[in-house]
């Protein structure tokens, strides 16, 4: 049977940050402390744009998106409400407008 590492112990920790106390390198990726949904929101969107690959709004917003092909989203909007959502890519910009409680499969091109 496996074993089983439980939360609440400095194993996890160890594991993923070794003794690095702002992250490290871990594989083909890089593991990073951030401090809040604002910081892994912001980090993640440089990272993005760095690539140049499109970035949409990281918000705990109930707007759940995901690329599904190069020109293509899907995205869950789990408010009530219609909603505007912007990507970016690069210098461009799109507006899509999702309605509530839907999942929408949105083209996008940037001109």
């Amino acid at each position: 049977m496996a074993e089983c590492r439980r939360e609440g112990s400095a194993e996890p920790e160890q594991i993923l940050f070794g003794g690095e106390t702002g992250g490290r390198t871990l594989g083909k990726g890089r593991i990073t402390r951030v401090s809040g949904w604002g910081a892994l929101a912001g980090a993640v969107r440089e990272i993005l744009k760095e690539r140049k690959l499109p970035v949409y709004d990281l918000q705990p917003d109930n707007i759940f998106g995901t690329q599904i092909a190069e020109d293509r989203f899907l995205f869950l909007n789990r408010n009530a409400d219609e909603i505007s959502m912007e990507i970016f890519l690069n210098d461009r910009q799109q507006i899509l407008r999702l309605p509530g409680m839907t999942i929408s499969d949105s083209k996008v091109i940037f001109p």
